[in-house]
């Protein structure tokens, strides 16, 4: 799992590194409770001993997504999936909020896939 989520930038991309693979939207458990090997600032992916958990898909609390997902699973395509701006009862930045404040189209394209596939490459 480490290698595909290292390669894997976005849907059709595979060309990341493990240096700067770490994608917010799909957080790992880098297997170490040592605060000197921890950062809040690295861009580095998962290693042989890193591990997907539960918020590696998953929120803690509250989501805008159903199964309390980081992202929405039934969609197709992440940027047609709900919230969409013209939703009824939508208003302010409920759309980037419900995505950690990226915008999905500008950071990943319009035809970006699942997330899911930044471990299980299924595009």
């Amino acid at each position: 799992i480490a290698n595909n989520y290292n390669a894997y930038v976005s849907t059709g991309t595979l060309t990341g590194t493990q240096a700067t693979s770490y994608l917010a939207l799909v957080p790992f458990e880098r297997g170490t409770n040592n605060p000197t090997t921890l950062s809040t600032t690295t861009t580095a992916g998962p290693s042989g001993t890193s591990n997907v958990m539960c918020l590696t898909c998953h929120r803690a609390h509250a989501s805008a997504f159903p199964n309390a997902g980081r992202w929405d699973f039934t969609a197709t395509f992440l940027a047609s999936s709900h919230p969409l701006a013209t939703d009824g009862g939508v208003t302010g930045n409920d759309v980037l909020n419900s995505y950690y404040g990226r915008n999905i189209t500008t950071d990943f394209g319009a035809y970006q896939r699942s997330l899911c596939n930044k471990c299980h490459l299924q595009d």
